[in-house]
């Protein structure tokens, strides 16, 4: 699950895991037709937090990856 606080932290290790970086991921999400933000702006976001539910939710799974959500 993934939490707020430590969504720079998850993208972090999940990018790593896939062998590859926020800039080409989001070149490749760009080249298949995804509205995405310059690998500049999303580090931005991410880093300060203002990142958008749906961006997170289309990286996230465009990685291979679920967002889940549960009840405390």
């Amino acid at each position: 699950m993934f939490n707020m606080i430590n969504l720079r932290e998850e993208l972090k290790l999940i990018l790593m895991r896939e062998g590859t970086s926020m800039a080409k991921t989001l070149r490749d999400m760009k080249a298949q037709g995804y509205k995405v933000s310059q690998p500049s702006n999303m580090s931005k976001k991410v880093k300060t937090e203002t990142i958008k539910f749906k961006e997170a939710k289309e990286l996230i799974d465009y990685l291979g990856y679920k967002l889940t959500i549960e009840r405390k």
